[in-house]
């Protein structure tokens, strides 16, 4: 048994697919095996999947008769898997050995330089450990935690027990930051006497890279105003990067033991310590986009941590922020009716039929009686989403959508009947 499964859906990925199957077997670690679910594609796929497992052991190609969807395809890879650790991988993406490095390089060449950095080994089953450990030999700033895979809640919350700097900052092993970062973020800080500092971030993918600003000019909120900001707005981001925290928002907060989505859990919370906070355009944090992730993926189950934690946010803001509790509520309703559009776009409301429903009828619970007073939400999302007839309409346009592409198929074959 292979010690790390990889799971690589793809659907016409002709493109791009070499270069990604090329990035992975050269990785250094190689004790793992590579499983490819191809969707039904219709160009060169198959042909260059069929000649990477004829010459390497370790990729093993499944085709699909039919095309059954993104989410099932990403299912169906983890379903064939034997390793003890699974990874997704995008067809459109590559991996470089390095990745680890470059992300530790841009924490330890920062111009701020009183720092002490705290590298997780989250249960690596590749070279971390070990390069995490020859990190720490050349900078006695690094401290090393090696523990067993918990997730990345855990993995902060052991450095957290440990870190006694007076601010905090968190960084993805895959992501890396500009050499100004956290100088730039403390000097603000200390200007602006905030406890909570967020800058904004470039996401880079595969093929492109984009800025993301949550604001074009620095904002400053009290701790009233960032709250109504976060439930209201889009400029306060949810995750946990990007960010400089004053330690003691800290003190009596930890991230709970989850898979997915666990900064949901308690942002609400660190953001109810804050007193000021301030928001900078400049984007200093660069996040490295991978088309597999559990966020990228299309609709699956562990998305649904989103009810719960909309939920908490209403119970919180009610017993702390009570004139913030309507904000809150809608807040709630379009988290809901987003997974609903998420089952609905990705073509998988015949699976989660009865998800669905429980969703439109917790939905329809929350926005009863409610009063749209100042809202600035987008109605349309939550309006639809309560409607019965939806799901008809969603099977009528499926219907529709199949239609136009056999005969768009039929043309492009020459075979579309003659009338007479």
């Amino acid at each position: 048994m292979p010690r790390v499964s990889i799971g690589m859906p793809v659907y016409n990925g002709e493109e791009f697919l070499e270069r990604a199957l090329d990035s992975l077997l050269a990785q250094s670690f190689s004790d793992f095996e590579l499983i490819i679910s191809d969707n039904a594609s219709q160009d060169k796929t198959q042909e260059i999947c069929l000649r990477y497992a004829a010459r390497d052991p370790r990729v093993k190609y499944y085709r699909n008769e039919t095309n059954i969807g993104a989410a099932e395809n990403f299912n169906r890879v983890f379903a064939l898997s034997s390793g003890e650790y699974f990874k997704w991988a995008g067809h459109d993406d590559s991996w470089t050995p390095d990745y680890l490095e470059r992300c530790v390089s841009s924490v330890t060449r920062q111009s701020y330089s009183n720092l002490e950095i705290f590298l997780v080994d989250d249960g690596s089953p590749d070279k971390c450990p070990e390069m995490c450990d020859a990190f720490a030999r050349a900078d006695s700033r690094i401290t090393v935690i090696h523990q067993e895979n918990a997730g990345q809640g855990v993995a902060r919350n052991a450095a957290l027990d440990l870190c006694a700097g007076a601010y905090i900052m968190f960084v993805d092993s895959d992501d890396w930051i500009d050499p100004g970062m956290v100088q730039f973020l403390v000097e603000v800080a200390q200007e602006d006497g905030a406890d909570l500092v967020q800058c904004g971030l470039r996401a880079v993918g595969a093929i492109r890279s984009r800025r993301i600003a949550h604001c074009e000019r620095s904002l400053r909120f009290d701790n009233v105003s960032l709250m109504r900001e976060y439930l209201v707005a889009e400029s306060i981001s949810r995750g946990p990067v990007a960010k400089l925290y004053r330690h003691y928002l800290f003190k009596h907060t930890r991230f709970p033991a989850v898979r997915a989505r666990e900064d949901a859990y308690v942002m609400h919370e660190i953001l109810g310590q804050v007193q000021r906070a301030t928001l900078i355009p400049q984007a200093l944090y660069i996040q490295v986009i991978r088309p597999g992730s559990t966020e990228r993926s299309g609709f699956n189950d562990a998305m649904l941590i989103s009810v719960e934690t909309s939920r908490r946010l209403v119970e919180y803001v009610g017993s702390r922020y009570p004139t913030l509790l309507t904000h809150a509520r809608w807040r709630r309703a379009r988290t809901l009716a987003q997974l609903m559009l998420e089952i609905r776009s990705t073509f998988s409301y015949r699976k989660y039929r009865r998800t669905y429903a429980d969703l439109r009828d917790q939905l329809r619970a929350e926005i009863a009686g409610l009063e749209l007073a100042d809202q600035e939400y987008d109605m349309t999302l939550i309006e639809n989403a309560a409607d019965d007839r939806l799901p008809f309409r969603y099977k009528c346009a499926i219907l529709g959508t199949k239609i136009v592409l056999a005969r768009w198929v039929s043309k492009l074959r020459g075979t579309a009947a003659r009338t007479a």
